[in-house]
């Protein structure tokens, strides 16, 4: 007997044996991720999957920091009480730019006198990789669980809260 084999329920192109067909072939993969999205691409396509690239969210670069940077001075201006990160890379992004004026070693000390947040594991991983560290994070990574823990945990009046 000859030939190669298909195990059960497996789709296109899926074979065993030498010289076999990858893994992949004959699947087109959609990812809908902007970030990393050449190397998982490229990680498919070595598997005979042929890919298309759509991302559902793009991140584009801030034009114009003036915002950003008032915010950071006004979060410098006094102490904070709490410091929510909801995302790794936007908190990685406020870090970079206040490394370009010169206020990151202020900045991490303001964030680190104050009750920091994370909403989930990358921007938790964000302020650890900033020197800081959180005090708590929601298991579902839910903006909604965040909101119901500062309600529930933390008294709310009069206190200097950065998102």
């Amino acid at each position: 007997m000859s030939g190669t084999s298909t195990p059960a329920g497996a789709g296109p192109g899926m074979t065993s044996g030498p010289g076999g067909v990858e893994p992949l072939t004959g699947y087109t993969i959609g990812i809908t991720a902007a970030r990393r999205r050449e190397e998982f691409g490229a990680a498919l396509e070595r598997r005979g999957a042929s890919v298309r690239y759509g991302p559902a969210i793009r991140i584009v670069p801030l034009a114009d920091d003036t915002r950003l940077r008032e915010a950071t001075d006004a979060c410098l201006a006094a102490p904070l009480d709490l410091a929510i990160a909801t995302t790794g890379i936007g908190f990685r992004g406020w870090m970079d730019a206040a490394e370009t004026w010169g206020l990151a070693e202020p900045l991490t000390k303001a964030l680190d006198s104050a009750v920091l947040l994370a909403r989930g594991p990358k921007a938790r991983g964000a302020l650890r990789a900033s020197g800081l560290r959180e005090a708590w994070s929601p298991t579902s990574e839910s903006s909604n669980e965040v909101l119901e823990h500062l309600i529930e945990q933390h008294d709310l009046d009069g206190r200097r809260i950065a998102v």
